[in-house]
């Protein structure tokens, strides 16, 4: 049996709630628990979080397990440094936390040039093909 290490407890639970009263985190020091406790009501009267992608997409998440795969590939894109607002005021017009109006919004420079980059590309292309009269949409 493992000894109980007040002081690695301690540590974690200064954290965990400096996380909570700060507002700001980095994107890959977010856990499942984490935002659980973050976002009051999670899990009971709600149970889909929208999260972000560097696309126009939102990647819903009910579960530890979906949330992990976000996060994985987030990181993997290189976001995990990226700087995260957690807000549980952040509702949409459902009443969900969601981070088009403030629940969990990602905040750092590259993931925002990038998901601009995105948007501004589509835009293109879709002026482009509204230019071409034999385009049909199929």
């Amino acid at each position: 049996m493992d000894k109980f290490d007040l002081h690695k407890w301690n540590k974690n639970r200064y954290l965990q709630e400096s996380l909570l009263t700060e507002g700001k985190h980095q994107l890959d020091q977010l856990s499942w628990d984490f935002l659980l406790r973050a976002l009051p009501g999670f899990g009971e009267k709600w149970y889909e979080l929208h999260l972000e992608t560097p696309t126009d997409a939102d990647r819903v998440v009910s579960n530890e397990r979906s949330f992990d795969m976000w996060l994985e590939d987030m990181v993997k894109m290189g976001y995990g440094k990226e700087e995260v607002i957690v807000d549980p005021e952040g509702k949409d017009w459902m009443g969900r936390v969601n981070i088009r109006s403030g629940g969990v919004k990602i905040v750092g420079d590259k993931f925002t040039k990038d998901k601009q980059e995105y948007i501004d590309g589509k835009a293109a292309t879709l002026r482009s093909w509204s230019k071409d009269s034999n385009y049909t949409g199929d």
